[in-house]
């Protein structure tokens, strides 16, 4: 999903190295959505990666809150697929929009709970 500059790195880096790689690939990815009219409000890092404990087959969580998402996760990011090209293929949209970003849902609470907020 996306590509680019972040590579695997399956274990040549301690794992606090490749969580900062990480977060700096998402700011940029997110700057970038930015400057191609998506507009992003939140932004969290989640799951193995923010925990600290990835492992080769994890992939990149990111949960993305902007007013330019329709709240249908599969229209979203077929939004975003072209969008983030040349990013890092082991990124893994949740897409929000902004409304729904501001529930209870058990499922964004535990990612604000044990999540990094990038943005």
């Amino acid at each position: 999903m996306y590509r680019g500059t972040f590579s695997q790195d399956k274990g040549d880096l301690p794992v606090a190295s490749k969580k900062d790689k990480v977060i700096r690939e998402i700011k940029t990815l997110v700057k970038t959505l930015g400057e191609k009219g998506i507009s992003i409000k939140v932004a969290y890092l989640f799951g193995s990666y923010a925990r600290g404990n990835p492992n080769e087959w994890s992939d990149i969580d990111i949960l993305l809150v902007s007013d330019n998402f329709c709240g249908i996760r599969f229209y979203d990011v077929e939004k975003l697929l072209p969008l983030t090209r040349g990013y890092n293929n082991l990124i893994e949209f949740h897409p929000l929009k902004t409304e729904d970003f501001n529930t209870k849902d058990l499922f964004i609470k535990e990612i604000l709970d044990t999540g990094i907020r990038i943005r």
